[in-house]
């Protein structure tokens, strides 16, 4: 490819920099999920059916360029979690009972915790994120030391 300019350079550059961003974002989500559904296997509810509100709350964003830096977010959105049964806890109160490992919300249940989704994503992801976004550059072209 030939560039005329400096400028169709840096547009180039910057569109494999934030293709191989996506990618690690799509990988970290995809951790993630893996957690939670491990999560959900730990422990077999007696009182209801799972609706998956708490798997599908998880939400990736598209990797953007503001000024000099990019970001891509993955996060649970307590807005997409809606119990109706049972003591009606908020999104929030869900979301902090799973990453310490509870099923429900936190201070509304008995049961030991199981897998903490937090602490869990993040041994893994303190592991191998760095080797993951060095591979998705490399793969775009970007060289990496």
């Amino acid at each position: 490819m030939l560039f005329e300019n400096e400028e169709q350079l840096k547009a180039e550059i910057e569109k494999d920099i934030k293709a191989a961003l996506q990618e690690t974002v799509e990988w970290v989500y995809e951790i993630i999920k893996g957690v939670t559904m491990m999560w959900y296997a730990s422990y077999e509810p007696e009182q209801y059916e799972r609706t998956y509100q708490f798997l599908c709350s998880l939400v990736k964003t598209r990797v953007i360029k503001k000024g000099g830096e990019y970001s891509g977010e993955i996060y649970f959105d307590g807005s997409k979690i809606h119990y109706v049964t049972g003591l009606h806890p908020s999104g929030n109160q869900v979301i902090t009972s799973a990453m310490q490992g509870f099923h429900g919300a936190t201070g509304l249940h008995e049961e030991p915790p199981t897998i903490p989704i937090w602490r869990t994503s993040i041994d893994f992801l303190d592991a191998q994120l760095y080797d993951e976004l060095k591979k998705a550059l490399l793969s775009h072209g970007i060289p990496i030391m």
